[in-house]
């Protein structure tokens, strides 16, 4: 092989000059143009990038715009069923005096005694508008009670009586004491006993229209 190498060096180096200088310009050529499809190569792969992430562009402001279509397309009927929830005062604010009062007549059922409450208004985060008034309220009960079953009962019926537009904010129970041999004694002589302390927080949300301001 080696050999066959040298024979053909020597060929090469036997041939005339013209035909070196032609090979040579070729050789020349050949190596620019696969450096020109090297780049080339490279720009198209970056080319194509760009065009598919344009394509995800275009798909996502579609689906966008589908929805936004379907939101315009539902805003009479939506607007519609607002105007009509507030003109019923489906979601005008709560009667506090009456929430209190449910809400010790509900204790005194479920035996937690010493009910402790607290109403208070929020500062409001948005602002109201010539139509309607936001109103936050925030309602705090605490109570004891003898057994953890006595406390959810009460936490059940009172956030049921509840319109739909309101959060929990904290639940806590709080073990005071176990049951001992004191403590059932206590239960047995008739004597009030409280084994568990309770807090219950809640915000109510309301909108007021402005004919119901003016009531």
């Amino acid at each position: 092989m080696d050999l066959n190498f040298k024979i053909d060096v020597e060929q090469l180096k036997a041939l005339p000059l013209h035909l070196k200088i032609v090979g040579g310009v070729i050789l020349a050529d050949l190596l620019v143009v696969l450096v020109c499809w090297l780049l080339f190569d490279d720009m198209l792969s970056e080319r194509v990038a760009v065009v598919d992430g344009l394509r995800g562009q275009v798909a996502q402001l579609r689906r966008q715009s589908a929805d936004f279509r379907k939101q315009i397309d539902q805003y009479p009927q939506l607007l519609v069923q607002y105007n009509d929830a507030v003109a019923k005062g489906i979601l005008t604010e709560v009667d506090r005096l009456k929430l209190v009062n449910e809400a010790q007549d509900t204790a005194t059922r479920n035996h937690l005694p010493d009910l402790h409450f607290k109403v208070e208004s929020e500062p409001l985060i948005r602002e109201s508008g010539p139509r309607f008034r936001f109103d936050s309220t925030l309602v705090t009960f605490e109570s004891t009670a003898l057994l953890d079953t006595q406390v959810m009962a009460f936490w059940d019926e009172v956030l049921n009586r509840l319109p739909a537009h309101y959060q929990v904010v904290e639940a806590k129970l709080e073990r005071k004491k176990d049951v001992d041999a004191a403590a059932i004694g206590e239960i047995r002589a008739g004597r009030p006993v409280s084994l568990v302390g309770m807090k219950l927080s809640f915000r109510i949300q309301a909108l007021r229209s402005a004919q119901q301001e003016g009531q």
